[in-house]
């Protein structure tokens, strides 16, 4: 069966905040992306998430995006990171028109050199790689685990 296809241009800019508080935008390379026209059907099914291969490294340092709007940036560890829409609490900052993103999503961080994701009570999804979290439930993560916001927005822990 196919779906039909929709052109849509990946964002040029990715919006950060610095340790200063500071909120810059980083330039990222522009794309054209062919993606499958969504239902709202096939939005509410659940997409299992493969677990890559895990690496040599012995304690996690950084989160990869692997899908979504920042898919292939890195983001260090060395502080909390919070994920959402509000550009005024968040470190990593999702466009407003990201319905599977919540204004102050999820935080990823590293607590005694080991990796906790949060969901901070999001009405939208916030999933340790197949596992669902609860309102406000975090649970520690492992090398190569995923961290998935709604249906788009994948990371890797690395």
């Amino acid at each position: 069966v196919s779906q039909p296809v929709a052109a849509q241009p990946v964002v040029n800019t990715m919006t950060i905040r610095e340790s200063s508080g500071r909120i810059v935008n980083i330039p990222v390379p522009t794309k054209t992306e062919e993606k499958p026209v969504e239902t709202p059907a096939q939005k509410l099914i659940e997409q299992p998430i493969e677990k890559p291969v895990e690496e040599s490294v012995t304690e996690p340092s950084k989160l990869v995006c692997q899908g979504g709007m920042y898919s292939g940036a890195q983001f260090a560890l060395d502080k909390p990171i919070i994920m959402g829409l509000d550009g005024n609490i968040c470190t990593i900052i999702f466009r407003n028109d990201s319905e599977d993103v919540g204004k102050v999503h999820c935080r990823v961080e590293l607590l005694g050199g080991k990796a906790y994701l949060e969901d901070l009570g999001s009405l939208c999804a916030t999933y340790a790689n197949t596992k669902k979290l609860a309102p406000y439930e975090k649970v520690e993560l492992s090398l190569g685990d995923c961290v998935k916001l709604g249906a788009k927005e994948i990371f890797i822990l690395k």
